[in-house]
């Protein structure tokens, strides 16, 4: 049972047709954290230096292309559709998401656009590590 008079106000209700700003630059974050551990694991023989240049490259045209189309859009976005101040993180993934003509729960969308990038920068981090500590091992001769 709540204590709040009016339910209706509350961010659970509120059903949102935008991401909002914190999804993009964590799925950035998540791009950059995949590009550094490729570098700082891999980047052990002359043969991968090229391939991982080229990707770097690939993920810096990619990130440039969606940050100047997200620009573009935002500088002419119609004034109705504009918030006058920013809904906080909190409420938004409290609240619902606007999908298809359907709603689903904010959190759980945030959750399906970010899973595929969490998932590739946590996985090259296990490979990484995998691959240095059986480097080493092999190396020290525990491990013939």
């Amino acid at each position: 049972m709540t204590r709040e008079l009016v339910a209706h106000n509350h961010p659970a209700n509120e059903t949102y047709t935008q991401l909002h700003s914190a999804i993009p630059k964590i799925a950035a974050g998540f791009v950059t954290w995949f590009v550094l551990m490729a570098w700082l694991f891999f980047d052990r023989q002359s043969l991968v230096a090229l391939p991982l240049a080229f990707i770097t490259v690939l993920f810096l045209v990619v990130g440039l292309c969606f940050s100047a189309s997200f620009l573009v859009w935002y500088r002419h976005q119609p004034d109705y559709d504009r918030h006058p101040n920013e809904v906080p993180f909190r409420d938004w993934i409290t609240g619902k998401f606007a999908v298809w003509g359907s709603q689903q729960s904010a959190g759980q969308a945030a959750a399906e656009i970010l899973l595929p990038m969490a998932a590739a920068a946590f996985g090259i981090t296990a490979m990484g590590t995998i691959y240095m500590i059986s480097s080493s091992l092999i190396g020290s001769g525990m491990v013939s």
